[in-house]
């Protein structure tokens, strides 16, 4: 529910990620109304020959050839780091002794952001892994995708997530 809200608060930013990811057809079902006039703060557009739909058409043949999604390699990695960040916790609860928890904090940064790859992928165990970081990693795949991925590394994609975390609903 608050994916739908956002998008219909950031209508004008938002519908295209959604059309992206949902298709077109599906956005149509839910049309209310048009925003009018309101401006759009991207300068890309999904046009034929606008940056989207070009980049789609060029990037899909790669894809298709090397393949999306982690590699057993890097879910073993992955399950590598959280099992270390969870023995360096026991050993310092055991021992008492800070490095060992510096350590487990070094290993668990390295975790979470190593979890943040799976949040691209379909639900799956592996982006829990985020969790151990005390971030929500429900939350996090939701203003990650919504700013980020649609805005990356702008202004606007920060407005985005501190809208959307500051939020009460």
């Amino acid at each position: 529910m608050e994916f739908i809200i956002y998008l219909l608060f950031f209508q004008t930013q938002s519908s295209h990620f959604f059309s992206e990811f949902h298709g077109a057809a599906l956005l149509a079902k839910y049309y209310v109304r048009s925003c009018g006039d309101q401006p759009r703060y991207s300068p890309f557009t999904f046009h034929e020959d606008g940056f989207y739909k070009t980049l789609k058409r060029r990037v899909t043949p790669i894809l298709k050839r090397v393949g999306t999604g982690p590699t057993r390699k890097m879910k073993l990695i992955l399950d590598g780091l959280a099992l270390t960040y969870n023995l360096m916790v026991v050993a310092y609860l055991c021992t008492g002794r800070m490095p060992f928890a510096v350590a487990a904090g070094l290993v668990l940064g390295m975790t979470s952001s190593a979890a943040h790859n799976f949040f691209h992928q379909a639900d799956n165990w592996h982006s829990y892994y985020f969790d151990l970081s005390v971030s929500s990693s429900s939350n996090w795949r939701i203003t990650h995708a919504l700013s980020h991925h649609m805005f990356p590394h702008t202004a606007a994609g920060t407005v985005r997530i501190i809208n959307y975390c500051g939020s009460t609903n």
